[in-house]
């Protein structure tokens, strides 16, 4: 048997509500319990006390909703403007295509309430410029 330790000070409490620059460390297309697909974002704090920590985005690709997919889209620099866009995915359902990670902005976080406990959840993406 092997022991080990881990410090979890600061671990698992939500990031404070603001607004925090991000990376976009990674975006997958995934399809929900009742059938809906969306797109998850994995995104990382690039800056202050929270540098490091992970946030993640949900953006859904219902019809009705891709204004908002687009509204993130451009916070990331990608071109929406010609009405189409072709998404690919690995065979882990990882975007490749539009290449979405690396990319920068400002994640606008809130907390809301979740089974009883206060979670942190980004609203929404807004472009660094």
């Amino acid at each position: 048997m092997e022991r080990f330790k881990l410090n979890l000070s600061g671990r698992g409490t939500p990031v404070p509500e603001g607004r925090y620059p991000v990376e976009v460390v990674e975006v997958e297309r995934r399809v929900a319990a009742h059938g809906g697909e969306y797109l998850n974002w994995a995104l990382r704090i690039e800056d202050g006390e929270h540098a490091g920590k992970r946030l993640w985005m949900v953006t859904s690709l219902r019809e009705d909703l891709l204004d908002l997919l687009a509204t993130v889209l451009r916070a990331v620099n990608v071109s929406v403007d010609d009405g189409d866009l072709s998404i690919e995915t690995d065979e882990d359902g990882v975007l490749v295509r539009p290449d979405i990670a690396g990319r920068r902005a400002v994640a606008l976080v809130v907390h809301d309430e979740w089974q009883g406990e206060t979670r942190t959840k980004v609203r929404r993406l807004v472009s660094i410029a």
